[in-house]
């Protein structure tokens, strides 16, 4: 299920995380911050975001005074961040099957 309130927050540091965000009076309240770091021209990886620190339940403030832009992500970006966060694995939409599950199929029957 997607959630409605995954945005993508670029600090005027240039870090851009990926969070549930949610805005308040002169600022954002994040949770579950990832941060976006790029590792090729078409490829990010998302790693935590002050790994080190304790994120209260309602989550951290950030103030609008240090906070560039807050956009909506792409669809398969929102998707990778909530497998991030998800307890069931599910498999990619690429499923391998078709000829070569049948040609298993066919040297099974062959051998019996």
């Amino acid at each position: 299920m997607e959630k409605e309130n995954v945005m993508i927050v670029r600090l005027t540091t240039g870090e851009e995380l990926i969070c549930e965000a949610v805005e308040s009076k002169d600022g954002w309240l994040v949770n579950k911050p990832l941060l976006l770091v790029p590792v090729s021209l078409q490829n990010l990886s998302l790693v935590p975001w002050l790994a080190y620190a304790e994120f209260p339940e309602a989550g951290m403030f950030i103030p609008d005074k240090i906070i560039a832009f807050v956009a909506k992500p792409q669809k398969r970006l929102r998707g990778e961040y909530e497998k991030a966060f998800s307890k069931i694995i599910a498999p990619s939409e690429e499923i391998v099957s078709g000829a070569g599950m049948e040609d298993i199929a066919n040297k099974l029957r062959l051998s019996t």
